[in-house]
């Protein structure tokens, strides 16, 4: 606590005092100086943030000249890498989606993250997806369930769920 001048009458007031005793006037609350401290702070809080940005930028770069280094087969190569990896995660959630409504209660469904339903891919270009959940069975209890789903691929390249199994 300090006593500081009422900027109104000038009589003594405690920087604690919401008003002046004299006149009634408002205690302006002084403000504290920043310091080295927070200066250092600021200081810091720039270095962090011209760090992440020049660092993005330079991986950014690095992806660019790799990009431009490759041949013609490895680009081929990477596209068809992120062509299948989008075609087993379509499949997981169309995995996913037929088991949630294969249920009784298919509001119950405590499934995992889409990451975490095991994809394969099968010599015949369909998939086989499978995954662990809980749900209510008819009697309201959550029961702890395996579950197992085809997925057949069209010529055209369609995901259609072939068939949904719960294994107990």
């Amino acid at each position: 606590m300090a006593i500081i001048k009422c900027h109104e009458c000038g009589k003594d007031v405690s920087t604690e005092a919401k008003n002046c005793p004299g006149c009634g006037a408002k205690v302006k609350k002084q403000k504290k100086p920043v310091g080295i401290v927070g200066i250092a702070f600021t200081v810091l809080i720039g270095f962090i943030v011209f760090s992440v940005v020049s660092g993005t930028k330079r991986a950014e770069e690095q992806e660019a000249a790799r990009q431009a280094s490759l041949t013609p087969q490895q680009k081929q190569a990477e596209e068809a890498k992120k062509i299948e990896s989008k075609n087993r995660l379509d499949a997981a959630y169309l995995c996913l989606d037929g088991a949630k409504d294969s249920l009784k209660d298919p509001d119950s469904a405590k499934f995992p993250d889409v990451n975490e339903v095991i994809v394969e891919k099968k010599k015949d270009g369909s998939y086989h997806a499978q995954f662990r959940g809980r749900a209510k069975n008819s009697f309201g209890a959550y029961m702890p369930s395996v579950f197992d789903c085809k997925i057949s691929v069209s010529p055209s390249g369609e995901q259609h769920l072939a068939a949904v199994k719960e294994l107990n």
